[in-house]
């Protein structure tokens, strides 16, 4: 069964289930102002095939989770 991709720029408020395939472009660590050695946040700009981007945002509690997946230049499967 082949799964439907949504674009970025067909992402609206009416709508609360997506699968988006996106390529992160940019990623980087969103500084700690009281602590400057652990982030806030890791920040993400995503883009999909047709070059639409997206901002995106991963807070300190989860960034263990997910900072190997999410590098700059790979690929993957937003559901």
């Amino acid at each position: 069964m082949s799964t439907k991709h949504n674009f970025i720029s067909n992402v609206s408020p009416r709508k609360q289930s997506w699968t988006l395939v996106v390529r992160v472009v940019r990623a980087w660590f969103g500084q700690n102002n009281k602590n400057k050695k652990l982030p806030f946040s890791m920040e993400l700009v995503l883009m999909d095939r047709k070059g639409d981007r997206i901002g995106a945002s991963i807070r300190r509690t989860l960034i263990y989770k997910f900072k190997e997946q999410l590098q700059e230049g790979m690929v993957f499967t937003i559901f």
